[in-house]
């Protein structure tokens, strides 16, 4: 038997019971028609259609704009929003983004991504001025002037995260010295160079993400950040001179507040974790000199999605497997545990046994917890 609602149809459920099954509703559509079956649940599903926004078109900006100007109460309901522009014909977006980016004032979540094919930081030029006082998180796929970047990071005073992984940032070494630190930035993802000497460091960033780097870069983020980084996750590294890796020994005295240290590993023809950025076995004779420091936890992922055969996995999975127990025998003053996934398995923990030492038994399993942004929340 079909059913057919009609704007008099009601179901007399709880409020909250209603919200949990309208936040399980995807379709935005759908959560539209919703709305106009009685004003209990168009009040209910308002929260959430307009609590989360993601618009992939110039005109999706202008509909919600019109939007927001026919009901300025549903602006104090975005707490998250993204602007997606995915074609030339769409860079207009940025265009009238400053207007309708201006009226939400409980705005906690920001994520812009553009075209690359673009004129070097004219869109985020556009939003540079946009103040969002609740601001917590900013994320962007752009290409950026740091000067523009780093006064909208410094007009957001409650900004506690910056996600600029895709982004390229060119440097404008004038105004580095007219930026204060940050106090309430704690999380940075950042594939070129934001902060440096001239740059005071927020004084609370103790999380960091750099998904590419030159080998002769890794003695600036020692100076830099050594001393307050409680989690770092490392990318690709290129060697483009010759230059020494760190060792563990390195990691632990120039890190001595790291609790969690991601590195992502690059697959070769033969199993390898590779040395450009860490040798992990160098220095090996000083582990046992004991520095009073919190135990680290490693992490070893794959950037690839999956390996080609069932038997490259095999091989991988015997190669890390030997790899981590080595590592945690010869260091186990300061490794606590060692995560990895180098494919579309789950994510194994591995730890030594309380026996320790070189005779310690290998103790795997499934790390329920461990998920790619697990970084940001040690």
């Amino acid at each position: 038997m079909c059913y057919t609602l009609t704007p008099s149809f009601s179901v007399d459920l709880p409020s909250e019971l209603w919200l949990e099954i309208i936040e399980l509703i995807s379709n935005r559509s759908a959560l539209c028609r919703l709305m106009q079956v009685n004003r209990k649940l168009c009040a209910l599903t308002e929260g959430v259609l307009y609590g989360n926004v993601s618009l992939h078109w110039g005109a999706e900006v202008t509909q919600f704009r019109l939007s927001m100007r026919s009901c300025p109460r549903r602006a104090g309901l975005v707490a998250s929003i993204s602007f997606l522009a995915s074609g030339t014909h769409d860079e207009l977006i940025f265009d009238i983004l400053p207007s309708p980016l201006g009226t939400l004032r409980n705005l906690q979540h920001l994520v812009v991504e553009q075209n690359r094919e673009v004129v070097i930081g004219a869109p985020f030029t556009a939003i540079a001025g946009v103040r969002l006082p609740l601001l917590r998180s900013f994320a962007a796929d752009m290409r950026v002037n740091q000067k523009d970047l780093l006064a909208f990071v410094v007009a957001h005073d409650r900004l506690r995260e910056i996600d600029m992984r895709y982004s390229y940032i060119f440097p404008d070494d004038s105004q580095h010295a007219q930026v204060i630190p940050h106090p309430s930035l704690q999380i940075l993802t950042c594939r070129t160079p934001l902060l440096s000497s001239q740059t005071p460091v927020p004084t609370n960033l103790t999380h960091f993400y750099r998904p590419y780097l030159l080998s002769r870069q890794l003695p600036g983020i020692v100076a830099l950040l050594g001393p307050q980084l409680v989690s770092l996750r490392v990318g690709e590294c290129f060697l483009i001179e010759r230059s020494s890796p760190w060792s563990l020994l390195d990691v632990v005295t120039n890190f001595p507040r790291l609790r969690f240290f991601h590195v992502e590993m690059f697959h070769t023809s033969l199993p390898s974790l590779g040395t450009t950025l860490v040798d992990w076995f160098r220095d090996r004779q000083a582990s046992r000199v004991l520095i009073a420091r919190p135990k680290i936890v490693l992490a070893w992922t794959n950037k690839q999605q999956f390996l080609r055969t069932e038997k490259q996995e095999i091989e991988w999975d015997q190669y890390v497997d030997k790899v981590a127990v080595r590592v945690l025998t010869e260091w186990d003053n300061y490794i606590e545990r060692i995560i990895y996934r180098h494919s579309a398995r789950p994510y194994n923990s591995v730890t030594l046994d309380a026996a320790g030492g070189m005779g310690g038994q290998l103790v795997k399993a499934e790390d329920t917890d461990m998920r790619d942004d697990y970084w940001k929340h040690v």
